[in-house]
C-alpha cells in the first residue's frame, strides 16, 4: 500500500475515533452535575453544542472553544485561562466567577467570558 493511502486511512480512523468520543463524552457533560470539577484542559471543544450542560467549576484552561454552543450552560467558577473561542452561544449562559488565573499566583475572575479573552478575540465573538 502506499504512504499516501496509509495516510488517508490513519486520518479517518483517527477522525472516526473522535466522533466516538465526542459522542460519548459530550452527552455526559448535559447529566445535572456531571461537570462539576471536570478537567477539559487543552481539551478541543470546537463546534460541540454543550447546550445546558453544567460546568460548574471545570478547568476550561487552554480548550479550544471556536464555534461551540454554550447556550444556558452553566460556567460559573471555570477555569479559562488561554482559552482560544471565537463565535461562542452564550445565550442564557451563567458566568460567574470565572477564574483567569496565569499560574504566577494571581487569580482574577471575571462575569463574562468574552471579557477574559484577548482583544483580537473579542473583536470575532458578536
Amino acid at each position: 500500500m502506499s504512504t499516501a493511502i496509509l495516510l488517508y486511512i490513519t486520518l479517518l480512523i483517527q477522525s472516526l475515533l473522535l466522533i466516538f468520543l465526542i459522542a460519548i463524552f459530550v452527552p455526559l457533560l448535559h447529566k445535572s452535575g456531571a461537570g462539576s470539577d471536570t478537567d477539559l484542559e487543552s481539551v478541543n471543544l470546537s463546534d460541540a453544542n454543550l447546550n445546558g450542560a453544567d460546568l460548574t467549576r471545570a478547568n476550561l484552561e487552554r480548550a479550544n472553544l471556536i464555534d461551540t454552543n454554550l447556550t444556558n450552560t452553566n460556567l460559573t467558577g471555570c477555569q479559562v485561562f488561554g482559552i482560544s473561542a471565537w463565535n461562542l452561544s452564550l445565550e442564557g449562559a451563567i458566568q460567574k466567577d470565572l477564574v483567569i488565573n496565569d499560574h504566577d499566583g494571581s487569580k482574577i475572575t471575571v462575569d463574562n467570558l468574552e471579557v477574559s479573552l484577548s482583544p483580537e478575540q473579542q473583536s470575532k465573538n458578536p
